[in-house]
C-alpha cells in the first residue's frame, strides 16, 4: 500500500458518532462556518484542458450519491497531490460543497500512527477528507467507513491502482496521466526561463533541450526540477551533457548529492529539519572549507545549498522533501554502486528484519531510529558480527530503549556521528574515547549523569550535545576537545564549569542556560573563538574580569539571572551584536554608559523588565542598533540623542512611565515598529512624520488626546492602534495613510470621522466600537478594500447610502447601536458573510437584503422586528439566522429557500405557527422555538432530515405530528413545560435520539414504540400525569439517566424489572 493524501467528507448526520468515538467534545469543536478548507501549499498546474477534465470527474463524483470513494492513481510526480490540493483549496467553488459540513486534508505515512492521524483530523475540523497514499484501515486513523447513509465521501491518491481498489465499494477510479509532449515542453520552457524562448535559440540547443524534456516522461515535478536546474545552461555542450546523463549542472550535482545520503535519515511522515540536515553534512566534513573550520561559516554554506535546493524544488519550504524524491534517495543509498557507501535505514521496523542482515561490510550510514528493541539488536549485532568490519560514519539510535553501549563500539573507527538522543542511556563506555574520527555526539534527553574521562580522546569532536540530561559535572579531560565548536549543556544539573574549559580554543557556541551554574571560571577568557554564550536562567551573580578575552563574542544572553554587576572589562567585547539583560538585578545606567562607548557593533539590546530609569545621552552612539527593547522599565523619557540610532528598526517602550517623545524621534528613518502602549504619553511630536518607513504604530492604552497633522507623512504605515486613548477626533491628514491596513480607534471618545477617511483605499479593518460616534460620513464608501467594520456599542443612528460601495466587506457589526433601519444600498455588500444588528431598534429589513448571497450569519436578536421580508429567501448561503427575542409573529413562505441554513433561533418571539415551507430547510441542524406561542407543527417538519436539536419548551403545543418520525438524525427533543398530552407511535422511529425531555407536560402515558429509541441516554418524564410505563422501556439499553415521579407501586415495579 502506498502513502495517500485523501479528501474526506463527513455528512452532518454521522459527525456526533465520530466525535463520541474520538472522545472529543462536540460543543467545543463545532464550527458554524460553511465548508472552508484550510489551504495547503500547491504547485502550479499545467495542461489546463487535462486538469479541467479531472476536475469535472471529481465534481461528478461529489454529486453522485451512489459513490462514496474516489481513488486517484498514477505515477509518482504526475501531479496527483497537486490536483487534490486544488480540490481542497477551491472546494467552496464546487457545487456539491454545500452538501458537506467539513473538509479535512490528512496525510497518512508509510508507517502511520493512528493517534497522529486522529490529531490531524481533530486539529482540522472544518466535513470531505484528503489522504496521500494510505496503508491502514480508515477506522484506525479516525475516519468512519463512508456510506450513503452517513453521507461521508473519501478521495484518496496513491501510485498503486490496487490500493485504490481496496477502498471498498461503491467506488470510482481516476488515473492521472503524464502530460502530453507539447504540454511537457511548455512547462519545461517555463521553468528554464530566460529572456529568450528555447524555441528561438540555436537549433542544436533546442534539439537537446527537447530531448532532456522528453526524458522527464511528462511528469510535471520532474519537468520543474530539471527545468529550473538547467536555467543557467547557455551552451549546446551543457545541454548535450544533460541529455546524456541527466546529472545536469556540475554546480547542481555538487549540491544535490548531499541530499540522497541524508534525507533518508528522516521518517517519511516527518518534516526534515534543515538544522539537523546541515549538521549531518558538517559531521561528514562535506561543508569544510580549506580556508576555515568555523562551524558557523559551515552552517552558512549549508543554508546557501538549501536555498539552491528549494529553488530547484528538491526541497519545499517548511523543511519538507518530496516523498517521491525521498524514495529515489532510498534506492540510491542502498544500491551497491552508491559512491558514498550503503545506508541501512529501518526507522520503526521490527528487530527480526534487521538482525538477519548478512553483510555490514559496505555500510557507511545507519539509521535505526524508533526501533523498539534496540538493546536486543545491539546484543545480537555484537554476537553475530564484528563492529570492526564496519565503515559506518553516522549511526542513528535515537528514540530507542537503549540503556548502554558495548565496549566494542570502539571498533567503529570511522564513525563521524553518533546519535543516542532520547534513549535510556545511563553511561558511556570508557572505550568511547577510541572514536577518534567522531565529529558529532548527541546525548540529549538521556539518563546520563556524567561523562567518562576518556571523552578527552575524541580529538576531532566538533559538536557535543548533553542537554536535557542529569549531568552534574564535566570531567577535566573536556579541555582536550580542542576541535570542539559547539557545546550544549542546557537543562542539566550542572553547577560549575572547570578551569579546563579554557582548553576549548575553537569553541564557537556554549549553552549553559537553565542550569544551576553559579559562576564562570577565569579560564573562560581563553575561548577566543566563542561567538555565542547563553547563560539565561542560571544562578549567575557576576562575570569574571577575564570575560574581556572573548574578543569574537557576538551573542551574550544573561537574562533571568541574579546578575548584579558587570566588570569594566565587558567593554572589550567590541564584536558583540546581541546583548540580553532582561530580568536581571543590574544597575543598568552604569552598564549603558559602557555600552554606548564600547559596543559600536551592537545590533540588538534588551533591557526590558529591569530597574532602568533613563538612558545615557550617548546612547545615540550605537549606530548599528536595529532592536531596542525597553519594555516594563521605569523609563520616563528618551534623550535627544536617541535620534542617532539611524539604523533602528524596532523600538519597544510599552509599559513604561514615558510621558513624551523627543523631537529627534523623527530621525529614526529606518524604524518599522514603534510600541508605546500602556505609557503616560499625551501627544506625539510633529517630527513623528519623519518615520517614513514606519509600518506599525501602537499608542493604545495611553493618555493620547490628538494626532499631529504630520501623521499623513507615514505613508508606509500598515497598522495604527489608538484604542483606549483620550482621542476625540482624527485629523484630516489621516487620509494620507494610503497604505494603512488596520485602524483601531475603539474605546475612545471619538465623535466623528473626517471625510478624508475615504482615502484609505487599502484599509481592511476598521474598529470603532465603544466610541461616541453618531454617524459615518458618505466618504466611507471609498474604503473599497474594507473587509471588517465594527461600529458596535456606539450611538450610531443610521448608515450612509455609500455603505453599499464596500464590496469587499465580509463582517459588519452594528450591535448595541441606535440603528432603526438599514438603507436599500445594503444590498451592494455582495461579499458580506456576517451581519450583526442585534440589540438595536431595527424595525424592518429592506428587500435588498436578498442580494447578500454570501451571507452566512445574520443576527437580529433583541430588535424591534415584527416580520421578515419575502426577499429573505435570497440568502441562499445563510447558515445561521437568529431572530430570538423579537416581535416576529410569522415567517414568510420564502424561508424554505434557505437550503443551507443550519441554525434557526426563534425563541422568545410572538410566533404562533410555522409555514409548510419550513420543510425546505433540508440542512437545518438546530431549531429553537422555545418560549413562543406555537400551537402546532406542520407535517412538513418531518422533512428536516438533518435536524439534531429541536427545542419546543414553554410553547402552547398539544401534540406532535406523525411526520416527526422523519427526523432520523434528531438527538435532542425538548417539549417540556407544554400542554403535550400524548406521543404518537412514530416517536419510536427517532433511533438517533439521545435526550428526550417531557417534564411538566400533560402526558398520561408512553406508547410501546418508545422502545425503538435504542440510543436514548436521558429521559425526563418528571412532573407529568404519567401513571405507568410500557414494557418496551426495557429496550432502552443506552439509557443512563431517567427522571420520573414514582406515583404508584406499579411504575416502580416495572422499572425494577425493565431497567
Amino acid at each position: 500500500m502506498a502513502i495517500a493524501e485523501c479528501l474526506y467528507g463527513i455528512g452532518g448526520a454521522y459527525w456526533d458518532l465520530c466525535m463520541a468515538w474520538w472522545g472529543g467534545d462536540l460543543v467545543a469543536c463545532f464550527r458554524e462556518d460553511p465548508v472552508r478548507p484550510v489551504l495547503v501549499s500547491t504547485a502550479d498546474l499545467v495542461g489546463v484542458e487535462q486538469i479541467d477534465g479531472y476536475m469535472r470527474q471529481i465534481r461528478d463524483f461529489l454529486d453522485d450519491d451512489n459513490l462514496v470513494t474516489l481513488g486517484i492513481h498514477g505515477m509518482g510526480g504526475v501531479g496527483k497531490t497537486t490536483l487534490l490540493e486544488r480540490v481542497n483549496n477551491n472546494f467552496h467553488d464546487i457545487r456539491a460543497a454545500q452538501r458537506f459540513d467539513y473538509v479535512i486534508f490528512v496525510t497518512v505515512s508509510v508507517l502511520p500512527t493512528s493517534s497522529r492521524s486522529r490529531k490531524q483530523i481533530l486539529k482540522r475540523l472544518d466535513k470531505v477528507n484528503v489522504f496521500n497514499e494510505i496503508r491502514v484501515e480508515f477506522a484506525q486513523v479516525g475516519v468512519p467507513t463512508p456510506c450513503a447513509e452517513n453521507k461521508c465521501k473519501i478521495i484518496l491518491t496513491s501510485r498503486s491502482k490496487s490500493v485504490c481498489c481496496k477502498m471498498g465499494i461503491p467506488r470510482k477510479l481516476l488515473e492521472v496521466e503524464p502530460l502530453s509532449e507539447s504540454e511537457a515542453w511548455i512547462l519545461f520552457k517555463k521553468n528554464v526561463g530566460g529572456d529568450v524562448d528555447l524555441d528561438q535559440r540555436d537549433q542544436e540547443i533546442c534539439r537537446h533541450a527537447k530531448a532532456v524534456a522528453k526524458k522527464c516522461g511528462g511528469l510535471p515535478l520532474a519537468l520543474k526540477i530539471v527545468g529550473r536546474t538547467m536555467a543557467t545552461a547557455v551552451s549546446a555542450g551543457e545541454w548535450r551533457e544533460a541529455e546524456r546523463n541527466l546529472h545536469l549542472l556540475e554546480d547542481m550535482e555538487e549540491k544535490s548529492y548531499l541530499l540522497p545520503p541524508f534525507c533518508c535519515l528522516f521518517k517519511e511522515d516527518e518534516n526534515i529539519s534543515i538544522h539537523k540536515l546541515i549538521h549531518y553534512w558538517i559531521a561528514e566534513g562535506f561543508l569544510d572549507s580549506p580556508h576555515s573550520k568555523s562551524t558557523s561559516e559551515a552552517e552558512d554554506r549549508g543554508n546557501r545549498i538549501i536555498t539552491t535546493l528549494i529553488s530547484a524544488s528538491l526541497l519545499q519550504k517548511g523543511d519538507k522533501i518530496w516523498n517521491g524524491f525521498k524514495q529515489m534517495c532510498l534506492r540510491l543509498t542502498s544500491s551497491e554502486s552508491d559512491k558514498y557507501g550503503k545506508f541501512l535505514l529501518y526507522p520503526g521496523m521490527n528487530i527480526d528484519i534487521i538482525s538477519d542482515l548478512k553483510s555490514w561490510n559496505d555500510v557507511r550510514r545507519v539509521s535505526l531510529c524508533d526501533l523498539v528493541s534496540h538493546q536486543q539488536f545491539i546484543h545480537q549485532r555484537r554476537q553475530k558480527y564484528h563492529w570492526i568490519t564496519c565503515a559506518v560514519t553516522p549511526f542513528d539510535l535515537q528514540y530507542t530503549e537503549l540503556q548502554n553501549l558495548p565496549d566494542s563500539i570502539s571498533g567503529l573507527v570511522n564513525l563521524s556521528e553518533l546519535n543516542v538522543s532520547n534513549t535510556k542511556l545511563q553511561s558511556l563506555p570508557n572505550s568511547i574515547g577510541s572514536l577518534v574520527q567522531l565529529h558529532h555526539l548527541d546525548l540529549q534527553y538521556t539518563e546520563l549523569q556524567n561523562l567518562p574521562d576518556s571523552i578527552g580522546g575524541l580529538v576531532n569532536l566538533r559538536k557535543l550535545d548533553v542537554s536535557n540530561t542529569k549531568l552534574q559535572s564535566l570531567p577535566n579531560s573536556i579541555g582536550s576537545l580542542v576541535q570542539l565548536h559547539h557545546l550544549d549543556l542546557q537543562y542539566t544539573e550542572l553547577q560549575n564549569l572547570l578551569d579546563s574549559i579554557g582548553g576549548l580554543v575553537n569553541l564557537e557556541k556554549l549553552k549553559v542556560s537553565e542550569t544551576k551554574l553559579q559562576s564562570l571560571p577565569n579560564s573562560i577568557g581563553s575561548l577566543v573563538q566563542l561567538q555565542h554564550l547563553d547563560l539565561q536562567y542560571t544562578e549567575l551573580q557576576n562575570l569574571p574580569d577575564s570575560i574581556d578575552g572573548l574578543v569574537n563574542l557576538k551573542y551574550l544572553n544573561m537574562s533571568n539571572t541574579k546578575l548584579q554587576s558587570l566588570p569594566n572589562s565587558i567593554g572589550s567585547l567590541v564584536q558583540l551584536h546581541h546583548l540580553d539583560l532582561r530580568y536581571t538585578e543590574l544597575q543598568i545606567f552604569q552598564i549603558l554608559l559602557i555600552l554606548s562607548v564600547a559596543f559600536v557593533n551592537l545590533i540588538e539590546l534588551n533591557v526590558s523588565n529591569t530597574k532602568l530609569q533613563s538612558l545615557p545621552n550617548n546612547i545615540g552612539s550605537l549606530v548599528q542598533l536595529h532592536h531596542l527593547d525597553l519594555r516594563n522599565t521605569k523609563l520616563q523619557n528618551l534623550p535627544d540623542s536617541i535620534g542617532g540610532l539611524v539604523n533602528l528598526k524596532y523600538l519597544f517602550a510599552s509599559q513604561t512611565k514615558l510621558q513624551s517623545l523627543p523631537n529627534s524621534i523623527g530621525s529614526l528613518v529606518q524604524l518599522h515598529l514603534l510600541d508605546l502602549q500602556c505609557t503616560e504619553l499625551k501627544n506625539l511630536p510633529d517630527s513623528i512624520g519623519g518615520l517614513v518607513n514606519l509600518s506599525e504604530l501602537d499608542v493604545s492604552n495611553t493618555k493620547l488626546q490628538s494626532l499631529p497633522n504630520s501623521i499623513e507623512s507615514l505613508v508606509q504605515l500598515h497598522h495604527l492602534d489608538l484604542q483606549y486613548t483620550e482621542l476625540q477626533n482624527l485629523p484630516d491628514s489621516i487620509g494620507g495613510l494610503v497604505n494603512l491596513i488596520e485602524l483601531n480607534v475603539s474605546n475612545t471618545k471619538l465623535q466623528s470621522l473626517p471625510n478624508s477617511i475615504g482615502s484609505l483605499v487599502q484599509l481592511h479593518y476598521l474598529d470603532l466600537q465603544y466610541t461616541k460616534l453618531q454617524n459615518l460620513p458618505d466618504s466611507n464608501g471609498g474604503l473599497v478594500n474594507l473587509s471588517e467594520l465594527n461600529v458596535s456599542n456606539t450611538k450610531l443612528q443610521s448608515l450612509p447610502n455609500s455603505i453599499g460601495s464596500l464590496v469587499q466587506l465580509h463582517h459588519l457589526d452594528l450591535q448595541y447601536t441606535k440603528l432603526q433601519n438599514l438603507p436599500d444600498s445594503i444590498g451592494g455588500l455582495v461579499n458580506l458573510s456576517e451581519l450583526n444588528v442585534s440589540n438595536t431598534k431595527l424595525q424592518s429589513l429592506p428587500n435588498s437584503i436578498e442580494s447578500l448571497v454570501q451571507l452566512y450569519h445574520l443576527d437580529l436578536q433583541y430588535t424591534k422586528l415584527q416580520n421578515l421580508p419575502d426577499s429573505i429567501g435570497g440568502l441562499v448561503n445563510l447558515r445561521k439566522l437568529d431572530v430570538s427575542n423579537t416581535n416576529i409573529q410569522s415567517l414568510p413562505n420564502s424561508i424554505g429557500s434557505l437550503v443551507q441554513l443550519h441554525h434557526l433561533d426563534l425563541q422568545y418571539t410572538e410566533l404562533q405557527n410555522l409555514p409548510d415551507s419550513i420543510g425546505g430547510l433540508v440542512n437545518l441542524e438546530k431549531l429553537n422555538l422555545s418560549n413562543t406561542k406555537l400551537q402546532s407543527l406542520p407535517n412538513s417538519i418531518g422533512s428536516l432530515v438533518q435536524l439534531h436539536h429541536l427545542d419546543l419548551q414553554y410553547t402552547e403545543l398539544q401534540n406532535l405530528p406523525d411526520s416527526i418520525s422523519g427526523l432520523v438524525n434528531l438527538r435532542k427533543l425538548d417539549v417540556s413545560n407544554t400542554k403535550l398530552q400524548s406521543l404518537s407511535n412514530s416517536i419510536g422511529s427517532l433511533v438517533q435520539l439521545h435526550h428526550l425531555d417531557l417534564q411538566y407536560t400533560e402526558l398520561q402515558n408512553l406508547s410501546d414504540s418508545i422502545g425503538g429509541l435504542v440510543n436514548l441516554e436521558k429521559l425526563n418524564v418528571s412532573n407529568t400525569k404519567l401513571q405507568s410505563l410500557p414494557n418496551s422501556i426495557g429496550s432502552l439499553v443506552q439509557l443512563h439517566h431517567l427522571d420520573y415521579n414514582i406515583q404508584n407501586y406499579k411504575i416502580f415495579q416495572i422499572l425494577s424489572v425493565a431497567l
